[in-house]
């Protein structure tokens, strides 16, 4: 007889931190935060990063955030972050990065460097235009 788990999680919020429902079926700016937010931490979590794993997520806007602190939740020992802006970096530092870079200065080669040639189990692409 085999042994069934299941685990259950829920969050307390506050009745106000809800956006209201809109019939035309526009969704406002939070609503695609949290949707956009949920889905590269599921990026993160779908990408079978192993534990100990080594990461790359190349922009740390809020969904870029959210998969860098997804790929430090899911094991990862070391997490590239690259963006352009020196904030965006110093936040993703507090969420588990380890290493920032700047994204105008050849990340690629520096993540080689500093992964001594092996270079990253996974990397995500955490912003949606073509020149990425």
């Amino acid at each position: 007889m085999g042994v069934v788990i299941i685990i259950l999680s829920f969050t307390l919020c506050r009745l106000r931190n809800f956006d209201k429902y809109d019939r035309s079926g526009r969704t406002s700016a939070a609503t695609r935060c949290v949707i956009g937010c949920s889905t590269e931490f599921s990026a993160a979590e779908n990408s079978r990063i192993r534990l100990g794993g080594t990461v790359a997520v190349f922009a740390q806007g809020p969904m870029g955030l959210c998969a860098t602190l997804g790929a430090r939740f899911m094991g990862a020992s070391e997490i590239f972050a690259v963006d352009p802006d020196a904030g965006h970096l110093q936040v993703s530092e507090r969420l588990g990065a380890i290493g920032t870079l700047n994204a105008n200065a050849d990340p690629l080669n520096t993540i080689r460097e500093w992964t001594r040639g092996r270079g990253v189990d996974v990397a995500i692409r955490a912003l949606g235009t073509q020149e990425t």
